[in-house]
């Protein structure tokens, strides 16, 4: 049996759009990026380059975004949205705000799109940050003090088992057990049987040649 399910965190390194100093939300520290609005307008930054090392044969269990986030007023609120192909489209959006101080918002993007290890490549993964107005009052300035992305993955992981797990036979008789592979998490990914120790003028062999294939399956071993 492999390793199993593995947390990562990441930041962006390139951002775009209308925050002023788009950089500062980089990193968990003392700056900000910030974004004024007045009545009905909205201004969206874009933050990519989430850079994540996932094997491929991985699968996405959860992914969550943490918005740092405060706002001048009460009415000042940012939509969060989510893209894995480059910015080409986008999920749902996300609304948090209203808070006068900073505050970390952790939201669960996993339904929104159908993840992949690819769509969360440097080029695919960005992350929208909409600054807008909700309700009368005061017009907001929107602050993001970092925007990081958590991944929780699963790499591929199987476990291999015999039934019955031992056996004995006289000469010129026969014994066999049936050797399972089992899918534990992951994508599935080509698993060999191979096999040595055979005891001297015995035969040993699995029910084909080269038994292999993508977990969960079984091949009997006599």
């Amino acid at each position: 049996t492999f390793t199993g399910l593995v947390i990562l965190e990441g930041s962006p390194s390139a951002c775009t759009g209308q925050w002023n100093s788009c950089t500062r939300a980089f990193a968990n520290d003392a700056k900000k990026a910030s974004v004024s609005v007045t009545g009905t307008s909205k201004k969206s930054g874009i933050w990519q380059n989430y850079e994540f090392l996932i094997p491929l044969s991985s699968s996405i269990d959860t992914l969550s975004i943490r918005a740092d986030f405060a706002t001048s007023s009460s009415t000042g609120y940012i939509d969060i949205q989510v893209s894995g192909d480059g910015g080409a489209t986008y999920g749902p959006a996300h609304r948090i705000g209203g808070n006068l101080f900073e505050q970390s918002f952790f939201i669960d993007v996993t339904n929104d799109l159908s993840w992949t290890v690819t769509k969360l490549n440097k080029t695919n993964l960005r992350v929208k940050a909409t600054c807008l107005k909700q309700g009368s009052g005061k017009e907001p300035t929107c602050y993001l003090d970092w925007i990081p992305v958590f991944v929780n993955y699963t790499e591929f992981n199987f476990s291999v088992s015999a039934t019955p797990e031992s056996g004995s036979s006289v000469q010129g008789s026969s014994i066999s057990t049936l050797v399972t592979v089992s899918l534990l998490g992951g994508i599935p990914q080509l698993v060999s049987l191979s096999h040595s120790g055979c005891p001297s003028g015995a035969d040993c062999s699995f029910s084909s040649p080269t038994p292999s294939g993508n977990p969960t399956y079984s091949s009997t071993f006599t």
